[in-house]
């Protein structure tokens, strides 16, 4: 029987905090097909932003430089384990797989929740063609949380190809590491993001989470001879890297994207490796039941974020985003209330018994 690994349980629910922390701090958040603007309000009414805002936009900048990597060295991690155990013998059984579990929530969850949502927000009311807005920004997701999916979906079919026919290590590791510095460089000289250019680019992450899987018992070995000393040196490390990395005369961008990501991913490794191992019984179980709520609220509650600042807006006015005390309060707000309604969301779903992925 295959021994449940509750690590990859508190790395879920640990990114998965990082997330709604990370999604609750924007005023303004739009594209080519819509967005709301309230930053832009505060200006023009004469608002100033609070110092608590800043504040939790530079938490916010420090969350965004690994956390979404981290996502996919996990699923990198948990696939290699699948491939090790003959889990998929052919690309078209990943892609059935991924399909089921990536693309449908992908679909339902825009079209059911996404959307109405932002219709309600007054995210399309500039809008002249809303329908024609809708489609586009679905069919190319590459400006709004659910790229995730679409992004993920491409990786775990890539990773099966490269594992199949690249076969070496070296290899692997190669083709991801050019193809993510390629998608980079293109991207950065024709100032547009590619329709591939997400999955392309953090296929590189995906690998270095099957990495992780590949070589874990030789970390571990290392790990157990410093334990949250290693925790110390990575975060110096990774303090280093961010302020340090500021001086280099060329490619700074290039160097914090691959730097803080690598070694935030190893951050998150080790503490939740260590995490884990103090793990009581009960706390394992604990552990396990909210993990299973992880994907759900990655969902569900990032949209509620365009609602609560809305109504926010329309119930206390501007005036009192320029308050200390009323940033506070709403952010907390936002990160708490966005977090349990999207669990029960999740509840209500697992009630319907649907054999869909929606959560």
């Amino acid at each position: 029987m295959k021994k449940h690994v509750y690590k990859y349980d508190v790395i879920r629910i640990v990114l998965t905090v990082l997330v709604v922390i990370g999604h609750a701090n924007y005023y303004n958040a739009g594209n080519a097909y819509g967005g709301i603007y309230i930053a832009d309000q505060m200006s023009a009414a004469g608002i100033a932003d609070t110092a608590f805002h800043g504040f939790a936009e530079q938490i916010k900048q420090l969350i965004y430089t690994f956390h979404m990597p981290a996502f996919f060295a996990l699923s990198g991690t948990l696939f290699y384990s699948q491939l090790k155990n003959g889990r998929f013998n052919s690309v078209a059984e990943v892609v059935k797989n991924k399909i089921s579990r990536l693309v449908v929530p992908f679909v339902f969850v825009y079209l059911f929740w996404n959307t109405p949502i932002k219709i309600i927000s007054g995210y399309y009311s500039q809008s002249e063609n809303i329908w024609k807005d809708i489609l586009m920004q679905m069919f190319i997701p590459t400006n709004m949380y659910l790229w995730y999916l679409e992004a993920l979906f491409f990786d775990f079919v890539l990773a099966y190809l490269l594992c199949k026919y690249a076969k070496k290590t070296w290899m692997i590791n190669t083709t991801s590491f050019a193809v993510y510095m390629a998608v980079l460089f293109l991207e950065r000289a024709t100032a547009v993001t590619t329709l591939f250019g997400n999955p392309l680019r953090y296929l590189l992450w995906f690998v270095f989470g099957m990495n992780l899987n590949k070589y874990g018992k030789v970390a571990k070995n290392h790990l157990n001879r410093f334990k949250w000393g290693g925790v110390l040196l990575l975060a110096a490390l990774w303090i280093i890297g961010y302020y340090g990395l500021e001086y280099l005369p060329h490619l700074v961008w290039l160097a914090k994207d691959l730097y803080l990501a690598s070694v935030g991913i190893l951050i998150v490794w080790v503490i939740c490796e260590l995490v884990s191992e103090r793990l009581t019984d009960k706390e394992k179980q604990l552990i396990s039941r909210l993990s299973g709520y992880s994907f759900g609220v990655y969902l569900y509650a990032e949209p509620l974020n365009y609602l609560f600042v809305v109504l926010f807006v329309k119930y206390f006015g501007l005036n009192f985003l320029g308050n200390e005390c009323g940033a506070c309060f709403l952010w907390v707000l936002r990160i708490v209330g966005t977090s349990l309604i999207a669990v029960f969301v999740v509840k209500l779903l697992k009630k319907t018994n649907m054999k869909l992925t929606l959560y």
